[in-house]
């Protein structure tokens, strides 16, 4: 992802120095937001390697709260910034793998 931050969006993903440009290539084709995706699934996945329910359930809680994160601050600071593209790029891609939520 720090790839293509800085080659496709000219910045990182570091909110202090964010790309100027949407990326859209590489695993954001599936997902708007792949790396917590990832983030979110090897938490769960070590919750299950461990058997460890109480880690389970806090990476659950980990889960929802970033939802709602995306979905009442990032996404609006997207589509401030970035207007149609976004809203074009929200159309095509799904937030999570696989699920549509626009």
């Amino acid at each position: 992802d720090l790839f293509l931050f800085a080659v496709d969006g000219h910045g990182t993903p570091n909110p202090i120095a964010p790309p100027r440009h949407l990326v859209r290539q590489g695993p954001y084709r599936w997902s708007r937001n792949p790396m917590m995706l990832a983030g979110w699934t090897a938490g769960i996945g070590l919750g299950l390697l461990f058997r460890s329910p109480v880690y389970i359930a806090f990476c659950l809680v980990l889960v929802c709260a970033g939802s709602v994160y995306v979905w009442k601050f990032e996404e609006p600071r997207l589509r401030a910034r970035f207007g149609e593209a976004y809203d074009e790029y929200r159309r095509a891609t799904p937030r999570w793998l696989g699920l549509r939520h626009s």
